[in-house]
């Protein structure tokens, strides 16, 4: 089979420095070949860390141009037309955009990339579910592969898409077309007018996406948001829609997302806020609606020890293990330095009476690799 060439990972980071090499660990031993990182104003060791990784070949490290000015534009939005720019990404022959709490866990073959092209075939496009994974009662952090502590799940299985729209966000593997993509984003490519019958654009089971998503462009998938007129009061309001005959999309696989991880790692993120969004607050709202423990699913595991090798390699450079632990200790003391604070200890007794109550629950069935 012919060599999928260049895959780049293009993300935007502000304080994940204990969970970076985990990640980049990952997505190296499933195929992708060189990360372009967007940084916004980092006080973790984050920037360091990828400026090493940098030094290293591995990473192109860059700071968001937002930081100069703060002008009022997405942050994303600014990190993935500033990223588009680089060589890396003007030559790559496959592009992927993921947060580094997202984990692309495959299924077709050993779980690489280029056994899902070769499974899947010829196609432009490949849009995954991003499936939320809960909490699962852990309240401490600890210094351990994250794909290796949580495996409560949303069950995406037993539900109507419809009533979820939220937990079926897309994230897309996309060929690197100028003719066909006017310009990437967080979840998806942009179509340009005119291509909807040429491009093939392809759902998390291997399936041709439904003909109005190659119009409608939706973060999610098969479940989309309309902005309606309500005939009576004249407001508009969003609605909840699913694309007729399309059930099943995670045949193939999906990205594991770790939104809250332990309680700890919750409270020091909620300071910094979202690392995307201004606009996203983690607060206990934040947390009751994703930490979704529905159903029991390690099937990411064999894929995580394999890249386990590739990640003590990593931490064999003196210098990045430093970088790494200096890192982990801020992430410590932080938590420390703020549990005690009066509107912080409320939210964390309100998702320690979640984790409670999660524990009382017991567990789904098991979906294991």
């Amino acid at each position: 089979m012919q060599s999928l060439g260049k895959v780049v990972l293009m993300a935007c980071m502000k304080n994940e420095g204990p969970f970076i090499l985990e990640w980049i660990a990952y997505y190296l031993s499933i195929g992708v070949t060189k990360f372009v990182i967007v940084t916004n104003d980092c006080d973790d060791g984050t920037d360091l860390i990828l400026d090493r990784l940098d030094e290293m070949g591995i990473v192109r490290h860059l700071p968001n141009p937002i930081m100069i000015e703060k002008f009022s534009k997405p942050i994303q939005t600014i990190a993935i037309k500033y990223a588009s720019l680089q060589k890396e990404i003007r030559t790559a022959d496959w592009l992927l955009i993921v947060d580094t709490d997202e984990f692309l866990n495959l299924k077709p073959g050993d779980g690489t990339l280029a056994d899902l092209v070769r499974k899947a075939g010829h196609f432009d496009a490949m849009s995954f579910n991003q499936v939320v994974f809960g909490n699962a009662g852990l309240e401490t952090f600890e210094d351990v592969p994250i794909t290796q502590q949580f495996f409560q799940r949303f069950n995406y299985d037993e539900v109507n898409p419809r009533l979820y729209p939220m937990m079926f966000g897309i994230k897309t593997l996309v060929r690197n077309r100028d003719d066909l993509f006017s310009r990437f984003t967080n979840h998806l490519p942009r179509l340009r007018k005119g291509k909807e019958s040429e491009v093939v654009w392809l759902d998390g089971s291997g399936n041709p996406v439904h003909e109005d998503f190659l119009k409608r462009s939706s973060r999610s998938y098969p479940v989309y948001m309309k902005r309606e007129k309500d005939a009576e009061s004249e407001k508009t309001k969003l609605s909840r829609h699913r694309y007729d005959g399309i059930w099943k999309t995670h045949m193939m696989g999906y990205v594991n997302h770790y939104s809250l991880k332990s309680l700890e790692s919750f409270i020091v993120q909620s300071l910094r806020g979202d690392a995307v969004n201004q606009e996203v607050r983690r607060d206990f709202g934040y947390w009751r609606s994703y930490d979704r423990n529905d159903k029991f699913d390690d099937s990411i595991l064999p894929k995580a020890k394999r890249s386990q090798v590739i990640l003590d390699d990593l931490m064999s450079d003196k210098l990045l293990a430093a970088l790494h632990k200096q890192a982990v200790l801020r992430h410590q003391k932080v938590y420390k330095k703020v549990k005690g604070k009066p509107a912080i200890k409320a939210l964390i007794d309100e998702c320690r009476k979640a984790q409670e109550d999660f524990r009382a629950g017991g567990q789904d069935e098991a979906v294991s690799g």
